[in-house]
């Protein structure tokens, strides 16, 4: 086949298939977003092929499939092309896993923070300006209302130069 030959069949189904997707999406769903998005990547294609890109894509093509005929795969190469494949199953696989809205993500969000604003503070090491006496003691508010953290806290501030 010569090479405008191939460049022609190359781009008339990189054309064919976003527009074929489009309908199937189109009579599937009516979805003007999947119309779209397929008359869209079909013109991808158009445009790379008024800039001729289309050959290099036939050229990459053509080499592919000359290195397929030719390869000798040793055990190194197998192992490649098993950790390719599952990588695209993986790729197509989470496809199939329902998308987190947004509203999801703030409501995992606050029951973050509300387990750990729940659980206990991790321990302090030996010789930390947290010791055990002051873990124990910051949670018994003085008069004024104020913990031991909460001093700690004031102090850097006005360390910083914030009041």
């Amino acid at each position: 086949m010569s090479e405008a030959t191939a460049t022609i069949v190359v781009s008339v189904v990189l054309i064919a298939l976003p527009l074929g997707w489009a309908v199937w999406m189109w009579l599937r769903r009516h979805s003007m977003r999947s119309l779209l998005r397929g008359v869209a990547a079909a013109l991808v294609p158009v445009g790379l092929w008024l800039l001729g890109l289309t050959r290099l894509i036939t050229a990459w093509i053509e080499q592919t499939i000359h290195w397929i005929r030719t390869a000798r795969l040793d055990t190194t190469s197998w192992i490649g092309l098993a950790v390719a494949a599952v990588g695209v199953i993986g790729w197509l696989g989470a496809g199939y896993i329902e998308p987190v809205t947004r509203k999801q993500a703030r409501q995992r969000r606050l029951e973050r923070k509300r387990a750990d604003a729940v659980s206990p503070a991790p321990a302090a090491r030996p010789g930390s300006p947290r010791s055990a006496k002051a873990v124990k003691s910051s949670g018994n508010p003085d008069k004024a209302g104020f913990t031991d953290e909460d001093r700690d806290l004031m102090n850097l501030l006005k360390d910083r130069g914030i009041d």
